[in-house]
């Protein structure tokens, strides 16, 4: 399950299950109130593969069943990025594990070393220090 706070529009998410239908984050909207609390309510296009695609292929999901994709060394290698070589001033540095780590040039001058479990917390730190770089989950 994933927290509200962890997204942003752009972002990759599974739903359904863990390792379920991939969808792209197109809206947040949140309804309620202090008192009672608040419910998350996530824009997506459902996926393709999806039974329920043709008769609703955009849906409202409760933030509660969405769960991040797992970023891999694969899906860093299909966009451009290989072990200690600059991409665009992103440089991937190394996994241990399920964490891998990315050293980010920013375009502001940052440089930092970040470490990184799922696409989306990449995605928005790539967001983060000006890139435009969209992460590419299909060929």
């Amino acid at each position: 399950m994933m927290k509200p706070y962890e997204l942003q529009i752009g972002d990759y998410v599974c739903y359904d299950k863990p390792n379920g239908y991939i969808t792209r984050v197109d809206a947040i909207r949140r309804f309620g109130d202090e008192t009672l609390g608040y419910v998350y309510s996530i824009d997506c296009k459902r996926d393709e593969r999806d039974p329920l695609y043709k008769k609703a292929p955009v849906d409202s999901f409760n933030v509660e069943i969405l769960h991040p994709i797992q970023l891999t060394e694969e899906m860093l290698e299909k966009n451009g990025f290989t072990d200690n070589y600059i991409y665009d001033d992103l440089c991937y540095a190394m996994s241990c594990g399920d964490v891998i780590g990315i050293h980010i040039n920013g375009k502001g001058g940052c440089m930092e070393e970040m470490y990184f479990t799922n696409v989306h917390e990449l995605q928005n730190a790539m967001r983060l220090c000006g890139f435009d770089n969209e992460i590419k989950l299909e060929d």
